[in-house]
């Protein structure tokens, strides 16, 4: 016998042979030993997974004269054969690409008038049917609706979208599914154990991805190998298909995620070295990352359509890779690929893209990142502990202070003074506050300055967490000037800005009306060039604590102290770091 294609050959026969449409083949075997049979079937879907394959079977069983309980035909019987064949009179075959005009359907509806020669039925089976003329349809529409009896039409398309819906309404429509990968190859696996053929797993995954859902396409292309070799391996493949090496994908992959945009040219460079496909190599890339990213999801690769030693290869990758980064990724290949066939470069496109994958890094979840500081906000406002930062030096309590008899009568308004110490005053035009008569004790003011900071943090949480970092106090008249550590200029300028917030809570805590104003602590003791403080004689000194230490007068300048690992920060960035209790790496 002459060598027929393994499309051809291994055509299934009956209805369990179908494979991947079993919600098909279902309804069409009820329908055949309930004796249910419409006149007229519509078999769409993309092509190569079975339309005209059911069609046939069909057709098969309506005249198998040895068919008795099971709905399969036989296969054996003449009518069986013919059919098989092609020559049978009683099932008609007709492309509707070729046979699609009026003249076309108007012999049709002649020869249906006949009854059956052999069989039972007259079955007219019109492939790509949404090729007929609109003239062709309408004049078809009588003899759909109501055809003579025991003629049965069966229409296939791949394009329902074309066949107007007075033909749709009179017909049965069957939608056929792309068939699943791992179902080609399990049949593929099937068909090589039964013609000897040595194929290793991985070989015909890679030929059942390629097919795209198609049976046919997947059974062409393992013809098309074995003509290549006998001996059918993922090498093979690739070398005949022009397919890139898997593992090549899993090489890239490591590299974007190490940062090695040179690995990354010489990968692509290999590729182009090897005579593989840019556009091919990006649409294999693609997929694996949406591999990767659906086994980062589901937590495992037991549901991906793979092979299973790549299955652990996919489960170990994404160990240490976020979905963020993987979603980002695929975001990127898709519009690289769409860019990809207007590009007059592609090779740079392609290269230019994954190095800037690269070097992007991790990515950040910022909803988790605002909610984390929400939460610090609602704890802090709360009356929770304050999560202190590593980096961030402790903040020295002020010696207790003499009391100091406040004057009858308020100063004017500090203005901003430029100097040394960098004062920041609140503006001229806010109303003084109310002239205190009693004496301010600075000492008791410190005793109750956790009770300030808590009492600050309702109306002001920010603020209230960095007026904790104060070093010391100094009172001037109803002017209190708060000191901060150079290092807390950012705390510093917030605290300033809710000044009257701060004289708010004071006077709320203690009874004391003051007016505040900020400085940094510098060496020469703070004042910042401020206007008009105490005598240094009569200055508080900090007191002693963990970073404090009591000292005679230095006689020589302290050395600087050595620049940790971020001090050069801006003080917006330092903050958010330290507010997240993060560290510079």
């Amino acid at each position: 016998m002459a060598y027929q294609v393994t499309a051809r050959k291994w055509r299934p026969q009956r209805f369990h042979e179908v494979v991947g449409q079993e919600h098909i083949t279902t309804t069409l075997t009820n329908a055949l030993q309930s004796g249910r049979v419409a006149q007229c079937y519509l078999l769409t879907g993309p092509r190569g997974v079975g339309k005209t394959t059911t069609a046939r079977i069909l057709a098969k069983a309506l005249n198998c004269a040895q068919r008795l309980e099971s709905p399969d035909p036989c296969g054996e019987c003449p009518s069986c054969r013919a059919i098989t064949e092609g020559t049978s009179m009683d099932v008609l075959e007709i492309d509707g690409a070729s046979n699609n005009s009026v003249d076309d359907v108007r012999e049709l509806r002649e020869i249906v008038r006949y009854i059956p020669t052999e069989g039972s039925s007259k079955i007219y089976i019109i492939d790509e049917v949404h090729m007929l003329s609109p003239s062709a349809f309408n004049a078809l529409l009588k003899t759909l609706e109501e055809p003579p009896e025991r003629v049965v039409f069966v229409f296939a398309t791949t394009e329902v979208q074309e066949v107007p819906d007075t033909i749709l309404s009179r017909c049965q429509r069957f939608n056929f599914r792309r068939i699943p990968t791992s179902l080609i190859a399990s049949h593929l696996e099937k068909i090589t154990t039964e013609e000897g053929i040595a194929a290793d797993q991985e070989a015909l995954y890679l030929l059942a991805h390629r097919a795209d859902g198609a049976l046919r396409d997947a059974e062409s292309l393992l013809d098309q190998v074995v003509s290549f070799s006998d001996n059918v391996s993922a090498q093979t493949v690739g070398d005949v298909l022009g397919l890139v090496d898997r593992g090549v994908f899993f090489d890239t992959a490591c590299a974007i995620a190490e940062g090695d945009g040179a690995r990354l040219l010489d990968l692509v460079g290999a590729v182009v070295d090897e005579g593989g496909d840019i556009e091919e190599f990006v649409r294999g890339f693609l997929e694996h990352v949406s591999h990767m990213l659906f086994t980062r999801v589901q937590g495992s690769a037991a549901k991906l359509e793979v092979a299973d030693t790549e299955r652990t290869r996919y489960e170990e990758s994404v160990v240490d890779t976020a979905e963020e980064d993987l979603l980002r990724i695929v975001q990127t290949l898709m519009e690289l690929e769409a860019d990809l066939k207007r590009s007059l470069q592609p090779r740079f496109r392609v290269e230019l893209t994954l190095v800037r994958l690269a070097h992007m890094g991790r990515a950040v979840d910022l909803g988790r990142l605002l909610t984390r500081l929400a939460a610090l906000e609602a704890a802090v406002a709360g009356g929770g502990s304050r999560p202190v930062s590593s980096h961030k030096p402790a903040a020295a309590a002020p010696l207790p202070v003499a009391s100091v008899q406040v004057p009858a009568t308020t100063p004017p308004p500090p203005q901003r003074e430029d100097g040394p110490g960098g004062e920041l005053a609140p503006s001229g035009d806010v109303p003084p506050p109310a002239t205190a008569t009693q004496p301010v004790d600075t000492a008791e003011l410190r005793t109750h300055w956790s009770r300030v900071t808590t009492q600050l943090r309702v109306t002001q949480p920010t603020a209230g967490n960095f007026l904790e970092e104060v070093t010391r106090m100094e009172l001037d008249g109803v002017m209190l000037t708060l000191f901060f550590a150079p290092q807390n200029r950012f705390g510093m300028g917030l605290v300033a800005k809710a000044h009257d917030a701060v004289s708010t809570a004071i006077e709320q805590t203690t009874g004391y009306q003051l007016r505040i104003r900020c400085s940094l602590d510098n060496d020469s003791g703070g004042s910042g060039g401020g206007s008009g403080g105490e005598p240094a004689a009569d200055r508080p000194q900090p007191v002693a604590g963990p970073d404090r230490v009591p000292s005679d007068p230095p006689t020589s300048p302290a050395p600087a102290p050595d620049k940790g690992p971020g001090d050069d920060l801006a003080p917006p960035v330092r903050a958010v770091i330290d507010a997240i209790d993060g560290e510079l790496v």
